[in-house]
């Protein structure tokens, strides 16, 4: 039962950040600093923009 949990929470979790990637690449939010910019081929390596310095 907690594994199933887990599961779903990582889903949604996974989800809310791919729609965050998708606003961001259409201009519509901007999370991220001037710097560092989102691209498609990155955008698919989860919580890669999150744990960047």
């Amino acid at each position: 039962m907690i594994f199933r949990i887990f599961i779903v929470a990582l889903i949604f979790a996974c989800g809310l950040y791919y729609l965050a990637c998708f606003l961001e690449l259409f201009g519509i939010i901007k999370f991220t600093s001037e710097k560092q910019e989102i691209t498609f081929p990155k955008m698919l390596i989860p919580f890669y923009y999150f744990f960047k310095i």
